[in-house]
């Protein structure tokens, strides 16, 4: 009678030589594979980065939205509802920005002449240089009755000014100053502003005698921004007064005396230093989000990360594919059907730990995080390094927490705990989740719960997975010995 051969695996035995060269060609074609994915993956590198930028960025949009709504509130006790309307449906944020009306002005003028026809000299002076409560204290300089003026160069530009005042002039700056303070209003500014600019375009004034130390004056500190820039590069000796006395003699450019003029102006008659000559305005831009890279080279590296990290995704059914026909050839067919049962069910609780990461939980606890950054005062600006580790390992970290059930069907597979000890202990259980909750994330309630909530959930249906899925009997009848 023949014997029976009780070695199931005799056509398939290798001797452990031959098992390492099976591995080694394993682990080749696997790799062949990675460099393979990685080098697809190069093409399309910068889209995955802009697409794992997407939670940040709209995370500080949101964060900037919520300064300036509290910024708003603080200046208005409220939030305007035209001012709300851009905050929230367009992520438009408030921006204060000055000009000079004249410059822009000039501006549309250049870009808009048929709508801005009008010409302005820029060293006139207007109403934002003298606002109405400057008027009467200007009036009594110009009719050189200012008693608090002691200084003799102050006194002596006073008088020179004075002098180049007509008839007219004097008995209009005298009606004024005669006017209670509450009647001064646009009206008095108006006829203030004549004068002065009427004077800026005197020549006799910058050739009054009087005027000849000022000129003098190797000073030029206080001269205005109007044209302190005029001298910026100059590296002669000359006096700056006289200077432009000496360029205006010599081409005749009646502007130069005009920025004269209005230097002496501002310098010896105005009672204070005159107003910024520029204007506050606030504009709606977009807010801007995006990340920084600190170092030279940080985006060489982010680039080579983001393309290893796209690369094993492409890469990872096949290097899956190859190690699994070097682990199948040495399992049980019983033992194999299980894998193949199980192994889905794996991947798919890991997709779904990453999914929950990537849709739940980053806007959340970047919101979160922000928020700090609100109360304290501080703009984040997110450094792409480390912000991609951190959308690396959170869904990572997602994803192996979600193996959870599994982990409980194999404890109970193998003996070690049964499911009547899963359901008493389901408080130790939870301290557990708790654990692991902290651990596979950054520790900020807001991921802890979202990592947590899901896990309890995953808690239950592992026990229902253990009762579904009882210890089945041996696959050998009883007595079987392979040996």
């Amino acid at each position: 009678m023949p014997q029976t051969n009780d070695d199931l695996f005799q056509d398939s035995r290798m001797t452990f030589g031959e098992h390492l060269e099976e591995l080694r060609a394993t682990l080749v074609k696997a790799m062949i594979s990675l460099v393979i994915g990685i080098l697809a993956s190069l093409y399309f590198t910068p889209s995955v980065v802009q697409f794992l930028q997407t939670p940040v960025e709209r995370a500080i949009r949101e964060y900037r939205v919520q300064k300036a709504r509290k910024e708003l509130e603080k200046q208005y006790g409220f939030v305007p509802d035209e001012m709300a309307f851009l905050l929230s449906e367009y992520s438009l944020v408030p921006n204060e920005v000055r000009v000079n009306p004249a410059d822009l002005l000039k501006l549309l003028q250049a870009y808009r002449p048929e709508e801005f026809s009008r010409r302005i000299d820029d060293l006139e002076f207007s109403g934002l240089n003298i606002p109405v409560n400057q008027v009467q204290p200007v009036a009594t300089r110009l009719l050189a009755m200012d008693s608090t003026v002691t200084a003799e160069e102050t006194l002596g530009a006073i008088a020179a000014v004075h002098s180049q005042l007509t008839d007219a002039e004097r008995q209009v700056l005298q009606q004024l100053r005669g006017l209670d303070s509450a009647q001064v209003g646009a009206a008095q500014q108006v006829q203030v502003l004549g004068v002065l600019n009427r004077l800026i375009k005197s020549e006799s004034l910058a050739s009054d005698p009087s005027l000849e130390p000022i000129f003098k004056q190797a000073e030029t500190s206080w001269l205005t921004t109007f044209w302190n820039a005029f001298w910026a590069a100059d590296t002669s000796n000359e006096k700056p007064m006289l200077k432009i006395r000496t360029a205006y003699n010599a081409n005749g450019e009646i502007r130069l005396i005009h920025r004269l003029n209005r230097t002496i102006l501002e310098r010896y008659v105005f009672p204070t230093a005159p107003p910024s000559p520029y204007l506050s305005l606030t504009i709606w831009q977009p807010t801007q989000a995006s990340t920084v890279a600190l170092g030279a080279g940080e985006g060489f590296m982010i680039y080579l990360k983001a393309s290893l990290l796209t690369g094993t995704i492409v890469a990872g059914p096949f290097i899956f594919y190859f190690l699994w026909t070097f682990v199948a050839a040495g399992l049980y067919p019983q033992e194999q059907r299980h894998v193949y049962l199980y192994l889905p069910f794996s991947l798919a609780l890991f997709a779904a730990g990453v999914l929950v990461a990537f849709v739940f939980a980053f806007e959340p606890v970047l919101k979160f995080l922000f928020s700090f950054n609100l109360l304290l005062g501080i703009d984040p600006q997110p450094r792409i390094g480390e912000w991609l580790s951190f959308v690396m390992l959170l869904p990572l970290g997602f994803g192996i927490a979600f193996q959870l059930p599994l982990v409980m069907l194999l404890l109970f597979r193998i003996g070690i705990i049964s499911v009547e000890t899963y359901v008493s202990q389901w408080r130790m259980a939870m301290l557990i989740i708790a654990v692991i909750s902290m651990l596979a994330t950054p520790a900020d309630p807001i991921s802890m719960f979202l990592l947590g909530g899901p896990l309890v959930l995953l808690y239950v249906f592992g026990i229902g997975l253990c009762r579904l899925l009882p210890v089945n009997k041996r696959v050998f009848p009883e007595g079987y010995d392979p040996v």
